[in-house]
């Protein structure tokens, strides 16, 4: 019998949820792209782009109407490797357990079960996502992108705690002069392994970029010593990535984290750090999410994060002042939330996004 994978749990699930949206992102991405819609302006991306549509791309005409909206948000994400996680047992194994909190019409459960085993999971995720979740993950990814494009141009290593299933370190234009440290669960690491090892027989990395992967507990010390061992360097400056992650901490592990991170800090080095923003979700639960015009499929709800709320169990109300400054990345700090980055590219209807739970706060070390 096939061991119970141990992905299907807290943020490594969550890591499924977020590449099925991304996923979701990446097919109406190609879509505009192939009918001219938008223009890609990164030539390496381009290129690349131009190869996999070349090549032939299945892009089911049930994601793409579903995801009409998109339309609007003229962002550029891309992400090849987001279909190859979704198109796992885990992937439609998740998608199950999340039916159960939907809440189809009771006459329709199996009708709604039936359909999630017959239907590529991409679909089936198309019709659970809602509209303000997939436009949220759409701002933040193109947000975060856009940052580690820029910056790996400058910094000379980036590490990313708890990476889950992302694979910017291989779908950006990362220069090989830029080392990149993954670090998550080793049962996460093995499991991304094994989808890129599936994915690499068809897809080419865009970066050339070494990259270092690494399993380990953050909330231990180990993974500290492990990250040297491999070949990072403390005198340089860093940039650390931390999205989708202390959300799901005890306040209590949080300070002891970045600590660490403080201490493998020369100055120069920047933090990304992603927070929830308590008075907000609470906000969000109660008012039962954004609104979404999309149809219902047998009677379920759109799904929203507010669903896996009660795993949340860190909320920041100020970022800035309770983890940067407290720990150092005191130096240019901002913080911006999905609104604000839906308006930062021009999106034409930011109100859509009505609730906005995350925080994106940058500080440097001086």
């Amino acid at each position: 019998m096939e061991e119970k994978s141990k992905v299907n749990t807290g943020v490594a699930r969550t890591g499924i949820i977020v590449s099925a949206c991304r996923a979701l992102l990446n097919s109406k991405f190609l879509e505009m792209v192939r009918d001219k819609k938008i223009t890609v302006e990164n030539f390496e991306i381009r290129n690349h782009v131009q190869r996999v549509l070349e090549n032939g791309v299945d892009l089911h005409d049930t994601v793409l109407n579903r995801c009409y909206y998109l339309d609007e948000s003229q962002v550029n994400v891309y992400d090849p490797y987001a279909d190859f996680f979704v198109d796992t047992p885990d992937s439609k194994g998740i998608i199950l357990h999340i039916s159960k909190a939907l809440q189809p019409v009771p006459e329709k459960v199996n009708d709604f079960l039936e359909y999630i085993e017959n239907e590529p999971n991409i679909v089936t995720w198309s019709q659970v996502m809602s509209r303000s979740m997939n436009l949220k993950l759409a701002f933040r990814t193109k947000y975060i992108d856009d940052m580690v494009i820029k910056d790996s141009k400058t910094f000379e290593q980036i590490v990313i705690l708890a990476s889950g299933l992302d694979c910017r370190s291989r779908r950006l234009p990362i220069p090989k002069s830029c080392k990149v440290f993954e670090l998550d669960f080793p049962e996460v690491i093995d499991f991304k392994l094994k989808i890129l090892s599936i994915a690499d027989q068809s897809i080419e990395r865009i970066s050339q970029c070494p990259i270092t992967m690494i399993g380990g507990n953050l909330t231990r010390d180990g993974w500290m010593h492990d990250l040297k061992d491999k070949g990072f360097d403390c005198t340089k400056p860093t940039l650390w990535m931390l999205e989708g992650f202390i959300m799901y901490l005890p306040p209590t592990e949080i300070d002891p984290l970045f600590e660490k991170i403080d201490s493998l800090s020369s100055s120069g080095s920047k933090v990304m750090v992603h927070t929830i923003t308590g008075s907000e979700l609470e906000t969000c639960i109660k008012n039962g999410g954004s609104p979404s015009s999309s149809p219902k499929l047998m009677g379920i709800q759109n799904m929203e994060w507010f669903y896996i709320a009660n795993e949340l169990i860190s909320r920041h109300e100020n970022p800035v002042k309770d983890i940067l400054e407290k720990h150092h990345f005191s130096k240019d700090c901002t913080s911006v939330t999905d609104k604000e980055i839906a308006k930062l590219y021009k999106f034409p209807k930011p109100d859509i996004l009505k609730t906005f739970i995350s925080r994106y706060s940058i500080g440097y070390k001086e």
